[in-house]
């Protein structure tokens, strides 16, 4: 079964959300099974133009009817992509309203729903989140078995520094409330260049050195931590 990973990227430009997809690729050359949803409404990674994405009404794929993978873009044989925001048109709208009607005292589990059927196919499901849209960060939490953090290491420190402590306030508040206590931060990962086209830039080797360790270093936290938890499921409680 998939751990559930979401995964913040805090960058201010613009051009390195497209990492968000590197991530994914690095995954999947490794033999992972590896689901790329993208939770933002940033198409800079797209791996097909948007027109050629099938799209669907949220409620009906509640329903199943279509299941949700029949959304899904092949993109290698390891990794399949689907844009959240834009496949199902309706989904932030329903979230906003949902939040509206309950005032944030009931967990809004809607993703969390529309993944069940789907993770038993893939090893990670990778949730990218955009810091400003909450209402889908909150739901992919609420989703979710890990949480990590793309940092832009080049640019403002009191901007990184608060976006890290917002998204750490934000999991132990969801830990608490909805009692998910397999929800902790794995990783830290570096970005300072756009791998995907600042080949030639000079600080690119290092920079893709520092990337790539830290995202094998958040693949061995979440399997010691998913081996810990199928032997003692009380070793979840030691990770808040």
């Amino acid at each position: 079964m998939a751990s559930v990973v979401t995964i913040q990227n805090a960058s201010k430009n613009g051009r390195l959300l497209d990492n968000s997809y590197t991530l994914s690729h690095l995954l999947a050359k490794k033999g992972f099974r590896v689901l790329h949803i993208d939770c933002s409404f940033e198409t800079a990674s797209l791996p097909t133009v948007m027109s050629e994405l099938p799209r669907a009404d949220v409620k009906e794929v509640r329903e199943r009817n279509p299941e949700l993978s029949t959304l899904f873009t092949r993109v290698t044989d390891q990794l399949d992509y689907f844009h959240f925001a834009y496949q199902l048109p309706r989904a932030t709208e329903t979230l906003q309203s949902m939040q509206r009607t309950i005032g944030g005292v009931t967990p809004i589990f809607l993703m969390e729903g529309l993944l069940e059927g789907v993770r038993m196919s893939y090893d990670y499901v990778l949730l990218f989140v955009d810091p400003s849209e909450p209402v889908l960060m909150e739901n992919a939490l609420l989703a979710s078995d890990y949480v990590a953090m793309m940092l832009e290491t080049a640019s403002g420190s009191f901007y990184q520094t608060a976006h890290f402590k917002s998204l750490t306030a934000s999991v132990n508040e969801k830990r608490e409330r909805f009692n998910k206590h397999r929800l902790s931060t794995v990783a830290v990962i570096p970005q300072t260049v756009n791998f995907s086209t600042d080949r030639n830039d000079r600080s690119y080797p290092i920079a893709y050195e520092q990337f790539r360790d830290a995202v094998e270093r958040m693949t061995e936290t979440i399997k010691s931590r998913n081996m810990r938890y199928m032997l003692d499921p009380k070793s979840a409680y030691r990770y808040m």
